[in-house]
């Protein structure tokens, strides 16, 4: 699927999840490239990502709806029938699973975030990618709060 976003953007910028000084030029052919923040001066676009062992995992917003990409792939939230869970495990770990059409197309097995209730207003989801985006997801306004161009 050619989506209307690639022929109208060709380079977002979205700042990583994790680092603030890291921003992630994501190019519509699917290059990217880690820039300083410092060194950003154009506007960056709703979304984030982060970056695990050899992947770069990441969402953004786009007038198609939510996409969601892994280093070079993208895939799109409403045709590409994607899921995202998180399974507990007994060894103070997590695995982050994202399916497309029920078959999966990213794992990943990571100790739990080390920073839960650093203070009295964060919770995982403000320090685990992983968990934000698994919550974030069930939301009812999720895929409207990441397709430009429907705002309330």
């Amino acid at each position: 699927m050619v989506a209307r976003e690639e022929r109208a953007v060709k380079t977002i910028y979205l700042q990583n999840f994790e680092k603030y000084q890291e921003v992630l030029a994501y190019h519509a052919n699917g290059d990217y490239h880690i820039r300083s923040q410092i060194d950003v001066t154009e506007e960056k676009t709703k979304g984030t990502y982060v970056s695990k062992e050899n992947t770069i995992i990441g969402i953004y917003a786009s007038i198609d709806g939510p996409v969601v990409f892994l280093n070079h792939e993208k895939y799109y939230l409403k045709t590409d029938n994607l899921q995202f869970d998180i399974e507990e495990r007994s060894d103070s770990r997590r695995k982050f699973k994202l399916t497309k059409s029920g078959v999966p197309i990213y794992e990943y097995t990571y100790p739990r975030t080390e920073f839960v209730d650093y203070d009295p207003w964060s919770s995982e989801d403000d320090v685990d990618f992983f968990s934000w985006l698994v919550k974030i997801s069930q939301k009812d306004h999720f895929v409207m709060n990441y397709t430009l161009g429907l705002r309330k």
